[in-house]
């Protein structure tokens, strides 16, 4: 996201989109070397937009393709890649911060499933250290391997069902 800012700033200055990539390059982190290699072949003449594709195939690059369309549709359209690159950084800021606000909120169900789910465990360990002998019983007699195929298999369908709840709230 940093970069897309940073790009717009330096096509915003006016510099040409090989050396705003160069300057951008400069002060990026993960992201130098790729480019760099863009840079140099958007200065030796190739598109932008294909370079950005390219580094949008790079993994935790994906929000590059979008900038890529938008250049592509202003080099055919005309218009301000500037102004439009910054719009898309504002619109990938939001995302990432809804997503951030998203997870946050999600954390409680998550937690929850995960004690739910160690319950049964802990409350067998309760009764195994009070005297009471669970596993004596789930372990050595047949009502006692249904009782635990049981709760084995209703613990299991509460976790994939609250798992399914919360990447249904992702979505």
């Amino acid at each position: 996201m940093e970069v897309v800012f940073a790009l717009a700033a330096e096509l915003r200055a006016g510099r040409p989109p090989g050396r705003a990539l160069a300057l951008v390059a400069d002060t990026a982190t993960v992201m130098r070397s790729p480019l760099y290699e863009a840079a140099a072949a958007v200065s030796a003449g190739s598109s932008p937009a294909v370079e950005l594709l390219r580094i949008a195939d790079l993994p935790g690059c994906a929000g590059m393709r979008a900038v890529a369309a938008a250049w592509t549709v202003t080099e055919s359209v005309g218009g301000a890649i500037a102004e439009v690159v910054d719009r898309l950084g504002d619109v990938m800021d939001g995302e990432l911060q809804s997503r951030a606000t998203l997870d946050a909120t999600l954390a409680g169900p998550r937690a929850t499933m995960g004690l739910l789910a160690a319950l049964p465990l802990l409350g067998l360990a309760l009764g195994q250290a009070l005297g009471a002998r669970p596993f004596e019983l789930l372990v050595h007699r047949p009502i006692g391997w249904a009782m635990l195929a049981a709760g084995i298999f209703l613990d299991a369908v509460g976790v994939m069902w609250t798992r399914l709840l919360v990447r249904h709230a992702l979505r």
